[in-house]
């Protein structure tokens, strides 16, 4: 069970450096802000709605992880 984890976690890191990779991922910036409002999340002072979802890197063959992950960004998630 221990090894399953490692694996899952060692793929998790993957996916976000190939994210990264790719440009999918805003890069920090130092003067980003990000702050819970009273009723929303705010992004550089405007509301901001999360939008996320998720993908199973065990099911999915490693040759197409970058398009699976374009098409998420493509589909409007942030």
């Amino acid at each position: 069970m221990k090894k399953m984890h490692a694996v899952i976690r060692s793929a998790g890191l993957k996916i976000g450096l190939l994210c990264l990779l790719l440009g999918l991922l805003p890069a920090a910036k130092a003067d980003s802000t990000f702050v819970i409002g009273t009723n929303n999340f705010l992004l550089h002072g405007k509301p901001f709605q999360i939008k996320a979802g998720e993908i199973h890197p065990a099911r999915i063959p490693h040759e197409y992880w970058a398009d699976r992950l374009r098409m998420m960004h493509a589909m409007g998630l942030n």
